[in-house]
């Protein structure tokens, strides 16, 4: 139990971070960083799903979509 609530808290951290960062430092559109917080607060449900059903796995691809979304974003940021 203790294991899937720090888990949780993590993922909620690492989404946290992820959002204020692209929110505070890529100058991209609002409609653009809105649609890109969505889609990482999704993947963050997700992976909150898989820790519960205890899907490791989920949780795994929903940190790594989480990271390659954001640095994905970083280089659109930088050639604009």
């Amino acid at each position: 139990m203790l294991n899937k609530v720090a888990a949780t808290l993590g993922l909620l951290l690492l989404t946290g971070l992820l959002v204020y960062t692209s929110a505070y430092f890529f100058a991209l559109g609002q409609a653009l960083l809105n649609g890109f917080h969505i889609v990482l607060l999704g993947l963050m449900l997700w992976g909150w799903w898989g820790v519960w059903r205890g899907l490791r796995a989920w949780a795994g691809w929903a940190l790594g979509v989480q990271v390659l979304l954001t640095v994905g974003l970083y280089i659109i940021y930088l050639n604009n």
